[in-house]
């Protein structure tokens, strides 16, 4: 994939990006110790792809994924496992396009 950089940012469980997309990073807010999973599909039933657990200090975290990202071939779901913990996460993808 060649394809510009976009940007989404969501806060709820669901899917965030339809078809086939390349994960380039994510930026979130937290107040508090959080799961964010990333599954590859239109659910959270598909297989997870990246799992990141929040610090318990408020902050802001960025990941930046090397290379050229990882590939998610039927879309982006993402679970917030507390959406009153994280409050907003802003994805960096190539591909799809926004659920």
């Amino acid at each position: 994939m060649n394809d510009d950089v976009k940007a989404v940012t969501k806060k709820e469980t669901g899917q965030v990006i339809d078809g086939r997309s390349r994960l380039q990073g994510i930026q979130y807010v937290h107040g508090a110790s959080a799961d964010l999973t990333f599954s590859n599909g239109a659910t959270s039933t598909g297989t997870t792809l990246l799992q990141i657990t929040a610090p318990s200090a408020i902050g802001v975290q960025g990941v930046s994924i090397p290379q050229n990202g990882i590939v998610f071939d039927d879309g982006i779901h993402m679970t917030n496992g507390n959406t009153a913990a994280i409050t907003s996460v802003t994805l960096f993808y190539e591909g799809g396009g926004e659920a």
